[in-house]
């Protein structure tokens, strides 16, 4: 018999990594040595998602190829993700997008309602599956936020508004759990206002 190289892949939309070792060097292949029929190999996923890894032998036999599925879980609650407009979720991807989140906040006309999104998230933005907690939201500008949003399976929305131009940010606190989140800045532009002249005459 010959040693064998194994190359290991996953199918995993977020970050993720083989090593042969627990929290060991991250690799994508290695070799099983002549007479040696096993090996443990190390995986870790950031997001929570249904995965299938893959283990390919670069040799002839019978069955070079074996497939495992797992399930990738959360990891607990941590904090509030408040999203803006123009903005959309991206979990589970602490090195190749940290922020957890893709785009830049679309620019908001002073005196406008907009819609926020708030989600539950873990350490890595994953959703949480939280219902009923209500959230609170702060305007940086102080501009006082009517009512409360609702968690329902780790989300809600929101209408909120800033009266002052400027670079602004909104926060949102789960009273429930005591755990808070803020939004990317966002350019406040001035607003337009509208005059009605009633002439008599």
């Amino acid at each position: 018999s010959t040693a064998v190289t194994i190359t290991l892949t996953s199918n995993a939309t977020g970050d993720n990594n083989f090593a042969l070792v627990a929290n060991g060097p991250v690799t994508t292949s290695y070799s099983l040595p002549a007479g040696v029929s096993n090996a443990i190999v190390y995986y870790k996923d950031y997001k929570a998602e249904a995965v299938t890894l893959t283990a390919s032998a670069l040799a002839t036999m019978p069955n070079p190829v074996a497939n495992q599925a797992i399930t990738i879980g959360t990891a607990a609650y941590a904090k509030l993700q408040v999203l803006l407009p123009n903005q959309v979720s991206d979990p589970g991807k602490p090195n190749s997008n940290p922020t957890g989140r893709i785009g830049t906040p679309s620019s908001l006309a002073a005196g406008a309602f907009f819609t926020a999104i708030v989600n539950a998230v873990d350490a890595f933005f994953n959703t949480i599956n939280v219902g009923a907690h209500p959230v609170t939201f702060t305007a940086s500008d102080t501009t006082p936020q009517g009512g409360t949003a609702t968690l329902a399976l780790g989300s809600a929305t929101h209408p909120d508004l800033f009266f002052q131009p400027g670079t602004r940010t909104l926060s949102a606190t789960d009273t429930t759990a005591l755990l808070s989140g803020t939004s990317d800045p966002v350019t406040v532009l001035t607003g337009t206002n509208s005059i009605l002249l009633n002439v008599v005459h």
